[in-house]
């Protein structure tokens, strides 16, 4: 190879190298850009408690209250029980939508089940997307079907947005975990170790390029305390984002 080639190969060697360079450079650039306006749900851990209507002797308790709300101000006003979620990104995210999910019909058959253990009919009947609750005299029916989807239209960054957006948990779940509570408190006491299945949150969002993403959210619901033969108990959610 002669003199005049050898510097034209070293020549293109660097020429390309150069360009390599350059393109990596420019993808950092867009990578650094994409993460600027990305943004990132988050949802926050939430105490609560949770007891009967003070109305309805012999309801369970499914007046959940966050611990400390404000909201409950009025006799009776019942907000309905919310989790807070933030954007911990950089960027806004618009039509967010959550859909929510949980063995609803296998949840029916354990608690009708406790209540047939304790020589009460049964309690809920969940048919045409409708859950019937018959406690008694009380009469109470929860539409499933429109609580599963909820929808914003934008949640904004912490830095701008300093309130939480408050996300209505499904009164369904609440129903039916207050009486699961309830009965197995009535059932064996002394004996209560049951582990609620997560109620999941499938979360789907644009960022402000309508760049589409989404993610799992699994809420486990625990209970702390239990009084007054499960009238009355404390516990809480936890979430946690699935890989």
């Amino acid at each position: 190879m002669s003199p005049d080639q050898t510097i034209a190969l070293v020549a293109s060697i660097g020429t390309c190298l150069s360009a390599v360079a350059t393109f990596m450079t420019v993808r950092q650039i867009a990578n650094q850009r994409n993460a600027m306006y990305r943004p990132e749900l988050a949802f926050s851990q939430i105490y609560f408690d949770a007891r009967c209507d003070v109305a309805k002797d012999k309801s369970f308790p499914c007046k959940w209250v966050p611990k400390d709300s404000k909201e409950v101000t009025k006799k009776n006003f019942d907000p309905g029980f919310k989790i807070p979620m933030e954007n911990v990104g950089l960027g806004a995210a618009k039509s967010v939508s959550i859909s929510w999910s949980f063995p609803l019909e296998k949840t029916v058959d354990e608690v009708n089940a406790l209540c047939k253990k304790l020589n009460a009919s049964e309690a809920f009947v969940f048919k045409d997307g409708k859950l019937v609750k018959s406690v008694g005299e009380a009469r109470h029916i929860s539409y499933w079907e429109n609580q599963r989807n909820l929808h914003f239209d934008y949640v904004l960054p912490v830095s701008t947005q300093r309130s939480a957006i408050m996300v209505q948990v499904p009164d369904t779940f609440i129903q039916l975990y207050s009486a699961f509570v309830f009965l197995e408190t009535q059932r064996n006491a002394d004996e209560w170790n049951y582990k609620a299945p997560p109620l999941v949150a499938n979360v789907e969002y644009l960022d402000i390029g309508n760049m589409k993403h989404k993610a799992v959210f699994d809420f486990q619901f625990e209970v702390i305390s239990i009084e007054k033969g499960g009238k009355v108990f404390d516990g809480y959610f936890d979430c946690h984002k699935r890989k």
